[in-house]
């Protein structure tokens, strides 16, 4: 891949992590308003609670379970995919509660490339 071509291709990459991580933590804040109002998450916050995701993605990919939700991104364009973990019953190796985490092929951490 020539120079400004592997270049414009981090770009993006990065660009569209950073996306997937914005969509990721209002997620989080969407499903907590679904919450305080139902009393319970949801796999479908839907509106008013949550526009949607970013361009170039599918998800989110929402999986609840006994003290909280899983959720998670996937890039139609890079083969990486960014999830959140909520609640007691839920981790993602190390990362704190609400915070997404981004993987790319192979498992490689995906935020700083």
């Amino acid at each position: 891949m020539p120079g400004t071509a592997r270049i414009e291709y981090s770009r993006a990459r990065r660009r569209i992590i950073a996306d997937m991580r914005d969509a990721l933590v209002q997620l989080v804040a969407a499903e907590s308003a679904y919450a305080a109002d139902s009393g319970r998450y949801t796999t479908n916050p839907g509106r008013p609670y949550w526009h949607g995701y970013p361009a170039h993605t599918v998800g989110p990919f929402i999986l609840l379970t006994r003290n909280g939700w899983w959720a998670h991104l996937e890039s139609t364009d890079f083969n990486v995919s960014c999830a959140v973990a909520v609640g007691g019953d839920t981790t993602i190796g190390n990362t704190p509660a609400g915070a997404p985490v981004c993987v790319g092929a192979g498992g490689w951490p995906a935020g700083a490339r």
